[in-house]
């Protein structure tokens, strides 16, 4: 398993979507760049218009479980974008979405 620390600042969202590289499926927009640290880093965004606070959050917990079984090359920093397609994904087929990205 893999330790990843979370994405706090706007800026950083803003900076990894706009410069990372960007794989979309089954919902789930991945956005990644290289790590600047020796840490990897996850944000993961849900729209309120989408979702109830409790199924936004349960999406979130299964993304985050999802990352720590990522086998990385490098430390990346990862934003994971929701869509309402992605809300019902299962653990096992947002990981084989991660797994998918060219980046990984």
């Amino acid at each position: 398993m893999v330790k990843i620390k979370p994405l706090r600042e706007t800026k950083e969202f803003k900076r990894i979507k706009q410069e990372g590289k960007r794989f979309s499926e089954g919902g789930l927009d991945v956005f990644i760049t290289p790590g600047e640290t020796n840490v990897s880093k996850l944000g993961v965004q849900v729209s309120s218009k989408i979702a109830n606070s409790v199924t936004r959050n349960r999406v979130k917990r299964r993304i985050k479980e999802a990352a720590k079984f990522l086998e990385e090359k490098q430390t990346v920093y990862m934003v994971v974008v929701v869509r309402k397609e992605g809300l019902t994904s299962d653990l096992h087929k947002i990981i084989k979405t991660l797994k998918k990205h060219p980046s990984l």
